[in-house]
């Protein structure tokens, strides 16, 4: 390499550095920035270097290009870290690059790169003559070769040439006939006997793990086997083995695949066992295909006549090696255009076919001998050779070469219509590549693919996406629809002219019958006759709900067809509503796809024909509503729900324009609230709003404003939900609109308040009478006590009477307060907590403060505190924390009065009482507390004398209540109607040994009703 050295170097964005470390490595670069550039100076250039993509090529296209203008040049690809991957570098070394340097590896190594390429080079041009090699590395020839062929006589060099040059000619001969890398093998070792006397020779080849030749580039880890050997080596060695990379001098000169000589060799060059020989060894590469190795004999020395004929053997056995490559590449290439199931041609310039394989044969039906010669338009429709020469002159374009120069493919694939011998028209697919150097064609190859069965499933396959569009269209005037009889037309229609069945018929299930709604004409009516919904095939598909696909209705046993003339059927269910049948008169007419489209037109019927039960029973639905709505006589109203869940009107009933004094027609479209609502109960009707709006049912009292003023109503409001999940939407029910109840309660009222007032007028006189009379009664008891007379007791039965009377005038009051509170609303209650409050209450009103009784009264009496006991309250330890019953706010009292009862008819000084709860679910029947597994049981036992039973009697419906003449049966009255208000039961029963046992069964409440019942709405009023 001299500082003459010229590099191209052809980079779109060359960089500075890689120039100055060309020129400090002695190459001078013509910097280009196109792929044309670079190929117009590359006759002057000793070496290329190629940086990223080109606005005209790519590396790897480059570099091909290259390679095929000058074959000898040095390539180095030097990409940035941007442009380099591990497949380009794969692609240009496949391309002809010498060399791959990232520039993440350095500008040195380019430039160490690039003088090892241009010192190969160099050593490859200079002359093979081996006297002018350098002896001092001990691998050269002998210095003193030269002398000993100056020694010869002329006569004995050439008997000697000519002996073994006649050898060699031989042996040419017989390398030409050799067919594998062991017959080779076998006559280059002998050939070597005719160069030398008894050599040590191997031949050493790249084999490919079957003792067949390599083919392929050389790697790092091949390894070279011995497939031939000489006697004498065979002696010296015994088991020749292979070379490898740790086989220095040998695999050097494999490596530098040039010649090379060692004289006086020892061991200190090679342990192989060619180190025997007594004088020169000459080491020949192969090419990549391996290397012969050639020791002198123990009487004779290698002289320059021998090592020129060794490299002539050497290069004689490196073509026979290439030929036998060829040749078995060529048989197997021939194997697989044989075996191959397309057909194979090839095309002289004139389109004329050179061979063709023999599947190429049968897709025309021409035999080989009259295909061969033939133009190609022979077999080709006139349509079809005129599209294959405008994709050959596309293909051999300019436009073709610079996309095969960006990386394009090289072959022109079209579809064709082959002619067969017979006149048989064949869809064909042919893919076509050129043959020749480029710019000069020589003829073409193709690959020949009969697509008869594509162009067939394609057919098919436009035919059934168009089947199932129009069968998409058929469901689209399946909903419109009016009539069943209209569906059931519609659907034979489809049958017949969608998916061109011959002749169908619709049967629909009335009762235990199947009725035929619609027949094709090409079955006779007088075939129409209703059937069993469990006969035959037909009653098969319906009971089972599956499709029946038959072949031949006469071998199956279940089908029992209308004419003999039917030989296969198509048997499909129309959901639960009845059974679709096609027929045909040709057995197995129905294939996959038939079924696969039947079954998609039925379920579209299906679905109409649900469609219409849905309507139907929406419209009956619907009358019932407006009916009930129209003659129901509360006021009711329909509203929406805005978004800021204000109600507005849609419609009212006669009633509430009655009651309300408005006009449907002003309501209707106007916000509810705006009209009826007074403005200081707002915040009431809004948590109103909210709760309907949420899905909750709301009862509440209120007041309303009507056309005559305000009055009280009973305000029921009911929402109507939709299922979130009808629109796919998923979630939560929602609410569109609500119905809401006004029951005017205005009177009831007014009565109630009417009465209160004439029963405490009553009472207030009856009580202070009967004290009246009390207190004379007592004054008299006294006067008279003395005189020895029986009018004392008179005045003692007196007094008696009237404290009966004040004490039912004071249980009336309790009774009374009681249920004028706002307690009717039902809602969870927590009956432990309500169990603590009543003994609370119980403990304080009979308290005793040292030895004193309390003056606390009980707050639903106007009685005074009661005199002092000694109570005794027990609550079991089986009580849980919490257990919420359904009740109302009388509960307490209720519970409180059977307390009471028990401490006050107690005959007892110190009265016991025992509390116990029974929150277990118990299902099974026959237990302590039958049938109460959603019932909570709450038994209350005293140890007192026990209910009379005229008191319990009062219980009973058929008593009148003008037998509660005592404040207890008035007390144990009202527990019942709490109780029974509450939807549960009052029991009792004998307590052991002594008293009374109440049971109050309270139906159970679980967590998520707690939980909705903590948003209660309030009391307007």
């Amino acid at each position: 390499m001299t500082p003459t050295t010229c590099a191209v170097y052809a980079d779109a964005n060359p960089s500075d550095e890689v120039v100055a470390v060309l020129r400090d490595a002695g190459i001078e670069p013509d910097v280009v920035g196109t792929a044309a550039d670079c190929l117009a100076t590359l006759s002057s250039a000793d070496c290329v270097v190629l940086g990223g993509p080109l606005p005209d090529g790519s590396p790897t296209a480059l570099c091909t290009r290259i390679r095929a203008q000058r074959g000898d040049i040095p390539i180095v690809v030097t990409p940035t870290a941007a442009d380099g991957s591990e497949e380009l570098a794969g692609n240009v070394i496949a391309a002809g690059a010498d060399g791959y340097v990232p520039r993440s590896q350095g500008v040195a190594m380019l430039a160490t790169r690039l003088h090892d390429l241009l010192q190969a080079q160099s050593r490859a041009t200079d002359d093979d003559d081996d006297d002018d090699n350098d002896d001092t590395s001990s691998e050269s020839p002998s210095p003193d070769a030269a002398a000993e062929r100056r020694e010869l006589t002329a006569t004995d060099a050439d008997r000697n040439r000519a002996v073994a040059l006649e050898a060699l000619q031989e042996t040419t001969h017989e390398l030409l006939r050799a067919e594998s890398a062991a017959e080779i093998a076998a006559i280059v070792t002998a050939a070597t006997e005719h160069v030398v006397d008894e050599p040590l020779a191997a031949l050493y080849l790249r084999t490919d793990g079957d003792g067949g030749i390599a083919t392929g580039d050389r790697t790092a880890s091949d390894a070279l086997e011995p497939v031939g050997t000489t006697t004498r080596l065979e002696a010296a060695a015994g088991d020749v083995q292979c070379i490898g990379p740790d086989d220095g001098l040998l695999w050097r000169a494999y490596t530098a695949t040039e010649p090379t000589v060692v004289a006086d060799i020892t061991s200190d060059h090679t342990a192989h066992p060619i180190a025997n020989a007594t004088g020169t060894v000459a080491l020949q590469p192969l090419g990549d295909h391996g290397l012969l190795a050639v020791g002198s004999g123990p009487e004779s020395d290698l002289d320059a006549v021998a090592v020129h004929l060794l490299g002539v053997l050497a290069a004689t056995a490196e073509a026979a090696l290439d030929r036998a490559v060829r040749e078995r590449d060529l048989e197997r290439t021939e194997t697989v255009v044989e075996t191959v199931g397309d057909g194979v041609y090839s095309l002289d310039r004139s389109g004329r076919f050179v061979t063709v394989n023999d599947a190429m044969t049968d897709v025309t039906g021409y035999e080989r001998d009259d295909l061969v010669g033939a133009h190609i338009s022979t077999i080709l429709t006139d349509e079809s050779a005129d599209r294959r020469r405008k994709r050959l002159r596309a293909l051999s374009s300019a436009g073709r070469v610079a996309d095969r120069e960006r990386g394009g493919d090289a072959i022109a694939a079209y579809e064709v219509t082959l002619e067969t011998r017979d006149g048989r028209h064949v869809p064909c697919e042919i893919n076509a590549a050129l043959t020749g150097p480029d710019g000069d064609l020589e003829g073409t190859v193709g690959i020949v693919r009969d697509i008869s069965d594509r162009k067939r499933m394609q057919h098919e396959l436009v035919a059934h996406e168009a089947k199932i569009e129009n069968l998409h269209e058929v469901a689209s005037r399946l909903d419109d629809c009016e009539t069943r009889a209209e569906i059931y037309d519609l659907t034979l229609e489809a049958a017949e002219e969608v998916l061109h069945f011959d002749a169908c018929v619709v049967d629909i299930a009335e009762g235990e019958s199947l009725v035929k709604k619609a027949i094709s004409s090409e079955i006779d009516e007088a075939f129409a006759r209703p059937m069993s919904i469990d006969e035959g095939i037909a009653g098969k598909t319906y009971q089972t709900g599956q499709t029946y696909r038959i072949a031949d209705v006469a071998a199956d046993e279940d089908a029992a067809p209308e004419s003999a003339e039917f030989r296969s059927a198509l048997s499909v269910p129309i959901g639960e509503k009845g059974v679709f049948q096609a027929v045909s008169t040709e057995p197995d007419a129905f294939d996959a796809d038939d079924e696969e489209l039947a079954e998609l037109l039925l379920s579209h019927v299906a679905d109409a024909l649900d469609r219409f039960d849905f309507e139907a029973e929406i419209r009956a639905e619907r009358d019932r509503f407006a009916a009930l709505f129209e003659n129901v006589p509360d006021a009711a109203v329909i509203a929406r729900h805005t978004e800021s869940e204000e109600p507005i009107v849609e419609a009212v009933n006669p009633a509430f324009e009655c009651l309300f004094g408005y006009e449907a027609d002003e309501l209707v479209g106007e916000p509810l609230d705006e009209r009826i609502v007074p403005p200081d109960r707002s915040a009431a009707a809004m948590t109103i709003n909210r709760r309907s709006n949420r899905g909750s049912v709301v009862e509440t009292e209120g007041k309303r404003r009507t056309a005559d003023g305000l009055r009280d109503f009973m305000i029921r409001v009911v929402p109507v939900t939709t299922d979130a999940s009808a629109d796919g939407a998923g979630g939560e029910a929602s609410v569109e609109r609500t119905v809401g109840l006004y029951t005017d309660i205005t009177d009831r009222k007014r009565q109630q308040q009417q009465l209160e007032i004439l029963n405490r007028v009553l009472r207030h006189d009856l009580r202070n009478g009967m004290n009246i009379i009390d207190g004379c009664a007592e004054e008299l008891a006294d006067r008279l006590a003395d005189d020895g007379t029986d009018a004392a007791e008179y005045a003692t039965i007196i007094r008696e009477r009237a404290d009966d009377l004040i004490g039912l005038a004071e249980k009336t009051r309790a009774v009374e307060r009681t249920l004028e509170r706002d307690g009717a609303i039902h809602k969870p209650i927590d009956l432990v907590a309500v169990l603590q409050q009543v003994i609370d209450r119980l403990e304080c009103a009979y308290a005793v403060v040292e030895g004193e009784p309390t003056a606390d009264a009980d707050p639903d009496t106007d009685s005074e505190a009661p005199d002092s006991v000694d109570l005794t309250v027990e609550l079991a330890d089986s009580v849980p924390e919490q257990c919420f019953v359904r009740g109302t706010d009388y509960l307490e009292t209720a519970i409180f009065q059977v307390l009471e009862n028990a401490v006050e008819h107690n005959d007892s000084a110190s009265p016991t009482i025992e509390i116990r709860l029974d929150a277990s679910k118990n299902d099974q029947p026959g237990g302590r507390h039958e049938s109460a597994g959603d019932m909570v049981v709450l038994s209350i036992a005293d140890d007192g004398p026990g209910i009379p039973e005229e008191e319990r009697a009062l219980l009973q419906e058929d008593r009148e209540i003008t037998q509660l003449r005592h404040a207890s049966g008035l007390g144990l009255w009202l527990v019942n109607w709490v109780v029974s208000q509450s939807g549960g039961q009052l029991a009792f029963r004998t307590n052991q040994p002594r008293g009374t046992v109440v049971d109050v069964r309270l139906p159970r409440v679980d967590a998520e009703t707690v939980q909705r019942g903590d948003d209660e709405p309030p009391r307007d009023d």
